[in-house]
């Protein structure tokens, strides 16, 4: 997990005081062209991090229920779409969550995900039992933080919430459960 840079500056700060390495320093302004503004934050801006990633199934189509016993079978040939959701108290940048979430954890994710093609696909269910198939997804649950910060390296906003629904870009299917009834 890649610590922010807001914890890490904190935490090195404070190591430098406590070593007495701040306090007793004057610092000089370093010289700078007329057009660049000397220490600047460069933490000023919205910032998204994702974590705690989840594999879910996000289900697009029918639930196709069979039984008790036997088999069921489904087949779609239709367009089927995963959209990203997301339960936090801010407004967000899907494309910003997705880009952090790539990154954090090496997927491919995306904001829709689409598909249209003919897939088929059985399973038996077992003596008793009802067989459920649902089309869709498989993507991704994870929590997410939405940190802004000004131009004074003030922060202004830290929220946090989760990502309902992460669709993969390129992962799709069936998934198959048994009831009793």
């Amino acid at each position: 997990m890649t610590v922010p840079r807001r914890i890490r500056t904190a935490v090195l700060c404070a190591s430098a005081l406590a070593a007495g390495l701040i306090g007793s320093t004057v610092a000089t302004a370093p010289a700078h062209a007329a057009d660049v503004t000397p220490y600047a934050c460069d933490e000023v801006g919205t910032h998204y991090r994702t974590f705690n990633k989840t594999n879910i199934h996000i289900p697009t189509g029918v639930d196709w229920k069979s039984g008790p016993g036997g088999t069921v079978t489904s087949s779609i040939e239709k367009n089927q779409s995963a959209t990203v959701g997301v339960s936090i108290g801010a407004t967000v940048s899907t494309s910003a969550v997705v880009a952090s979430a790539e990154a954090t954890f090496s997927i491919d994710a995306s904001v829709t995900s689409s598909r249209t093609e003919s897939y088929t696909y059985s399973n038996n269910i077992a003596a008793g039992k009802y067989g459920h198939l649902q089309f869709g997804n498989w993507g991704w649950r994870m929590s997410l933080e939405k940190y802004t910060y000004n131009s004074s390296c003030v922060l202004t906003e830290d929220v946090t919430g989760t990502v309902t629904k992460m669709p993969s870009a390129n992962s799709w299917g069936f998934r198959f459960w048994e009831t009793t009834s």
